[in-house]
C-alpha cells in the first residue's frame, strides 16, 4: 500500500509523484545549504586572511621602526666618536632603507586597520623622519635622546592599539 502511495500522481501536481516532490524539495535544500555554506566559508577566509595580513604588517612596521631608531643611535655615537665617512654613509642608508619599508608597511595598515592604528603609525613614522632629519645638523646630545625616545614613545602606542586591534592582552 505505501509503495502504491508513493507511486500515485500527488494532486494536481502536473504528473509528478510524491517521490518527485520530496527529491525536488531534497535538492533546493541540498543548494540553499551549499550557497549558505560557502559564503560564510568564504568570509571566514577572507577574515583570516585580513587578520594574518595585518598581523604581519604590524611585526614589519614595528621592526623597521627599531632597525632605523637603532640605526640613528648608531650614527650619532659614530659621528661623535668621528668614525669614517663611508661608515657614516653606510648607516644612513641603513636608516633611509629603513624608513622606506616604514612606508610600504604603512600601505597595508592604511588597508586593513582602523584608523586609530593608523595614526599612531603615522606618528610613529614621523619620528624616525625627525631623528633621520636630525643627523643632517648639528643635533646635541639631549636632543638627540629626545629624539630617540620619542620614537620609542609612538612605538609603544602603535603596539598597544596594534594588540587591540588583534585582541591581544596589553
Amino acid at each position: 500500500m505505501l509503495t502504491w502511495f508513493a507511486q500515485a500522481p500527488a494532486p494536481e501536481s502536473g504528473g509528478w509523484t510524491v517521490t518527485t516532490w520530496i527529491a525536488a524539495v531534497g535538492a533546493v535544500i541540498s543548494v540553499a545549504t551549499l550557497v549558505v555554506t560557502t559564503t560564510a566559508n568564504s568570509k571566514r577566509e577572507r577574515t583570516k586572511w585580513a587578520r594574518e595580513t595585518l598581523v604581519e604588517a604590524f611585526f614589519d612596521f614595528v621592526n623597521s621602526s627599531y632597525d632605523a631608531g637603532q640605526a640613528g643611535k648608531d650614527y650619532f655615537k659614530a659621528a661623535a666618536a668621528c668614525a669614517e665617512p663611508e661608515k657614516l654613509k653606510k648607516l644612513i642608508a641603513t636608516l633611509d632603507e629603513e624608513r622606506d619599508k616604514l612606508i610600504h608597511v604603512q600601505t597595508r595598515i592604511r588597508l586593513l586597520a582602523p584608523n586609530k592604528t593608523l595614526q599612531a603609525a603615522r606618528q610613529l613614522r614621523r619620528r624616525v623622519n625627525d631623528l633621520r632629519d636630525s643627523l643632517e645638523r648639528n643635533t646635541s646630545w639631549e636632543e638627540h635622546g629626545r629624539l630617540v625616545d620619542a620614537i620609542a614613545d609612538a612605538r609603544e602606542n602603535f603596539v598597544v592599539l596594534a594588540k587591540e586591534d588583534m585582541s591581544l592582552p596589553k
